[in-house]
């Protein structure tokens, strides 16, 4: 069922299954329903409305596929609908229920389940499934479903933990856009960085590290347009209120705050690039697809016709290290033109058609394969860090989906079981933006929590049945991050006219001048290994998530980590996936050293500060337990300084997030009163009786 030792556990690879036809759906009562529906709807004005069918598909508790909607045929209702399908589920029967939409809501029409353990054998499963269990009965007669399905484990995948192969690997496929060779990219860290910020890292040529500066760099679509998103590597919490922050103090976090009131500003740590090249042209066509779709009649006209040849070839530029690149979406036809309502072309183009929709998953997708490929460490900086719900010790029908936490947690058990190396670094703000004690933030920090245990259980796992209980703990390999800054007091600072109410966040937080710093940033790096066998236009991701793989591969868009974000039918996303062919990994000691390395390099020296200079050379192998012994080491420093009495500068921005991992895989809280420093809001968070989890996941 996947990566071997985890076979009992998970369906993990790729399904392959098509949705052909059905038989044999009526009978007598459901007919006669039918036709009061349909007296009905023509009483409401409403008869030309068809009586609709459709197919959902599941796996155990998770929703993993949704045919589009026919007409009702009473004998042979066809779809001939095909899905291929990212898997990483708990081991559970492939369900197929074919439902009827009715006015409100849908009724079941019948079931068919094939057993988790057929499918886990890869061999194909076609023909005629008898559905059972339909609303009405069928008393006369047994409906069936047509119906093929295949599973392929990951390791059957020549993609799993291979690493980018050139010149086989052409990104995400199928996909809406795809990948495009000779562009460039530029990677930013936070709005601006300060004239002495040098990270003092070296390319593979010997040439040092020059960071990019986006509030010199910027262009049309500048930076969030939002306060408080002006900020440098330095994320002052109450030095320049009333200079450079004068007129930009923001705050989110607490009630009434201000700067009448005083600091601590909300420090805010972004990530952003710039596309150059062809890749370009594509987050232009998103851009007219979506101005098409939901600009106003009147505004139809107003989009350029840019014609490619007006434009210089990127080659004009002399950049003999390209990059190539790969745009990725989350979004349905309901925010964009463009999209082929008939499920073959789709299915062509990447796409899936649901129930009424069709939708574009692709960012999610570019997630997945980049983390089964990776070999030796992912890094990631994101706003959220929810998903893999089906695998959950609770609420498993919250509907967070995404299977991007269990994919990095079924990556790192892969690797502990072959006794190979991997880390896996996680960095996210303390608590989301908000009160934290707030119902929402505390929803979300309970999402979060299930998460975590749920990885660190993969992962206890993997070390136990790698016979390594009391040689190795499950930090050794995962860990989870968040910022934070503290600043003692320095003459001539800004002095408020007026305070903060007495024991409140803002109050405490004054007193003890430290806040967490916001991490806005949605990125991923990971680091793979190398086997190798004419527009020019700038567009610039903003609002970005960062992820790194192995120091060859990063992405960089808007998505959080969240089913809102991935889901493609909820929020509308975009983000790019890129890495250099000059610098990959060529050994099996080789180390890509080109400006995805760099720039990872360049975080980390802003997160440890004064802690970098004393990791040396041990950070260029993340994947090393000394490195991941020297992160701990730095964050619980860090974490030391933050919560102690004195009040001092610290040195670095990196702590660990305040929980505790016991070698059992077991998850607590790392402060004695289960809160967060300076507040009353608990760490592992809370049920909220209010929101429904579509809100908060």
């Amino acid at each position: 069922m996947g990566s071997r030792g985890a076979a009992a556990d998970h369906l993990h690879g790729v399904l392959e299954l098509t949705v052909y036809e059905a038989d044999d759906l009526h009978n007598a009562i459901h007919g006669r329903i039918i036709k009061a529906a349909e007296s009905l709807k023509e009483s409401l004005g409403v008869h030309r409305l068809a009586h609709r069918i459709y197919v959902d598909v599941d796996v155990g508790a998770a929703r993993v596929a949704r045919t589009r909607e026919v007409e009702f045929h009473p004998t042979n209702p066809v779809w001939n609908q095909s899905f291929r399908l990212h898997c990483a589920y708990p081991a559970a029967p492939v369900a197929f229920t074919v439902k009827s939409q009715h006015l409100v809501g849908a009724g079941v029409l019948g079931a068919a389940r094939v057993p988790a353990a057929r499918v886990a054998t890869g061999e194909p499963v076609e023909g005629w499934l008898d559905l059972r269990g339909g609303e009405h009965g069928h008393a006369t007669h047994t409906p069936k479903l047509r119906v093929r399905l295949r599973f392929l484990g990951v390791e059957s995948d020549p993609w799993w933990d291979a690493g980018l192969r050139l010149p086989g690997f052409a990104g995400v496929t199928p996909a809406f856009f795809p990948e495009r060779s000779g562009c460039r990219v530029t990677l930013y860290q936070n709005s601006h960085l300060s004239g002495g910020f040098d990270p003092g890292v070296r390319l593979a040529g010997g040439g040092a590290y020059r960071p990019a500066r986006l509030w010199e760099d910027i262009f049309i679509g500048g930076i969030d347009l939002c306060d408080g998103r002006y900020d440098d590597e330095n994320h002052t919490l109450f030095r320049d209120l009333d200079t450079t922050y004068r007129h930009d103090f923001m705050q989110n976090n607490f009630k009434h705050a201000g700067l009448r009131r005083g600091g601590p500003r909300e420090p805010w740590h972004d990530v952003h690039c710039r596309l150059e090249g062809r890749a370009a042209w594509d987050v232009l066509a998103n851009f007219e697809q979506r101005w098409r779709k939901q600009a106003p009649p009147e505004m139809a006209g107003c989009l350029l016709d840019l014609s490619q040849a007006e434009l210089p070839d990127p080659g004009s530029f002399g950049d003999d290290e390209p990059w190539n690149v790969q745009v990725f979406r989350s979004i349905d036809d309901a925010s964009v033109v463009g999209f082929p309502a008939e499920p073959v072309a789709a299915a062509a183009m990447g796409l899936t058609n649901g129930k009424d929709v069709t939708i574009d998953r692709s960012i999610q997708a570019g997630y997945v394969e980049a983390i089964r490929r990776a070999r030796r460490f992912i890094y990631v900086e994101n706003q959220y860090f929810l998903g893999g719900c089906a695998s959950w010790a609770e609420d498993r029908d919250a509907g967070c989906l995404n299977l991007v936490p269990v994919e990095i947690a079924l990556k790192v058990a892969a690797k502990i079981r072959r006794g190979e190396r991997f880390a896996a670094y996680v960095v996210t703000p303390m608590w989301p933006e908000g009160e934290p004690a707030g119902d929402s933030v505390q929803a979300i920090l309970r999402w979060n929590r299930l998460t975590v245990e749920m990885m660190y259980g993969i992962v206890t796992k993997a070390i136990d049945d790698a016979g390594l209980r009391g040689q190795a703990h499950p930090c050794d390999y995962l860990n989870f991050f968040c910022l934070g800054n503290r600043e003692a007091p320095r003459p001539g600072e800004y002095s408020p006219p007026e305070t903060p109410d007495v024991d409140t966040d803002y109050w405490r937080a004054q007193v003890n001048r430290r806040f967490p710093i916001y991490v806005h940033a949605k990125l991923m790096i990971a680091l793979f290994n190398l086997c190798h066998g004419s527009s020019h236009l700038c567009r610039r991701l903003t609002t970005v998530f960062f992820s790194a793989v192995d120091d060859e591969y990063v992405m960089v868009g808007s998505a959080n980590l969240n089913e809102r974000s991935l889901a493609g039918n909820r929020d509308s996303e975009i983000a790019q996936g890129s890495y250099q062919p000059a610098h990959l990994n060529g050994g099996p000691r080789g180390r890509a050293r080109g400006l995805v390395h760099a720039f990872r390099m360049s975080l980390w020296h802003e997160h440890l500060m004064g802690h970098a200079g004393g990791g040396g050379s041990v950070f260029l192998e993340p994947e090393s337990a000394e490195c991941v012994r020297a992160v701990r080491r730095a964050a619980e420093a860090t974490w030391d300084a933050y919560t102690r009495d004195t009040m001092e500068d610290l040195p670095g921005h990196l702590l660990p997030f305040p929980i505790t991992v016991s070698e059992f895989g077991e998850v607590a809280d790392l402060t004695a009163d289960g809160c967060f420093p300076d507040t009353t809001a608990p760490v592992k968070g809370r049920r909220s009786l209010k929101l429904p989890a579509i809100l908060t996941t």
